[in-house]
């Protein structure tokens, strides 16, 4: 009985030693500004001293969040990008929050090591415009912009063009030669 309680002691109180692969995830965070940026991209590195094979798929939204690729396999020191894509043209205005999952295990399949994975949160900021540019309001725009500067030029071509009359007497200051008119002269 002494050496059933020695050994149970033993095994909880000695580490053991436990191995994972290892993997290497940049960036922590990814924010889309749907319809603006719908794409990034995301590396991943292989810490381990053994080759792997990564899994990499969002946790909801699959069928609006694209990945490309999502298996593949990489060397020790290796590093490979992925792309993320979102299309959520179906969902109305605000933020959706998810996670980008990427597992790795090892290659060989008598290794004993864990499956370790890395978890990246999401945002995506959805804002739809309420107010598109159609190829009338473009003309309706551009026409009175045209207008506009049709009308300043030719205002100019007349102020600049007219010449002044003979004997006509220099900038009559008009605040200080005015008379007040009487009502009596008005009749």
């Amino acid at each position: 009985m002494k050496f059933f309680k020695i050994l149970l002691l033993l095994l909880f109180f000695v580490p053991l030693p436990s191995q994972a692969v290892g993997i290497s995830v940049t960036p922590s965070a990814i924010d889309l500004l749907y319809p603006d940026i719908v794409e990034k991209k995301i590396t991943i590195k292989n810490i381990s001293t053994e080759p792997i094979i990564i899994y990499v798929y969002a946790d909801d939204f699959s069928s609006n969040i694209n990945i490309e690729p999502a298996e593949f396999e990489l060397l020790p020191d290796q590093i490979s990008r992925v792309n993320i894509a979102g299309d959520f043209s179906d969902f109305e205005s605000g933020i959706q929050k998810t996670n980008i999952s990427v597992l790795s295990k090892a290659k060989d399949k008598k290794s004993f090591n864990a499956i370790s994975g890395v978890k990246i949160p999401i945002s995506v900021y959805i804002n739809k415009s309420y107010f598109t540019w159609s190829g009338s309001a473009v003309f309706v725009v551009v026409f009175f912009v045209l207008f506009i500067i049709w009308g300043l030029i030719y205002l100019f071509i007349n102020i600049f063009s007219k010449k002044p009359k003979k004997h006509s007497k220099e900038l009559i200051n008009l605040l200080i030669h005015y008379k007040k008119k009487r009502w009596y002269k008005w009749w």
